[in-house]
């Protein structure tokens, strides 16, 4: 599993905002290799974090999605995307062990 690392530092004024922009269902929800989203929140005096966290089956299936039409155009679609983001970084990652749940 390859795992997409989305870190977004937010001004309080704008954090709803960008929440409900990140939150919304769009072509990612629907590429072939996707397989979850995950939004983690963490609230700071100054301002709020977000991670976002984007699970694709491989790292081929993520290559594929940035290389998309789809993917390519929800950047281009500008206007649409939230004001206050005060710093942004981008890491990837592949999934080398996850642990689950088990009844004893």
């Amino acid at each position: 599993m390859f795992v997409v690392k989305n870190t977004l530092k937010v001004e309080h004024e704008n954090a709803k905002e960008l929440l409900n922009h990140i939150s919304k269902k769009n072509a990612l929800n629907y590429f072939q290799g996707f397989i979850k989203k995950e939004i983690l929140e963490h609230k700071h005096k100054d301002y709020m974090i977000y991670v976002i966290l984007v699970y694709f089956e491989s790292k081929l299936a993520f290559y594929k999605w940035e290389g998309s039409q789809e993917h390519i155009q929800m950047h281009k679609e500008k206007s649409e995307k939230p004001e206050g983001i005060l710093n942004a970084s981008h890491q990837t990652f592949i999934l080398k062990q996850l642990d689950l749940y088990e009844e004893s």
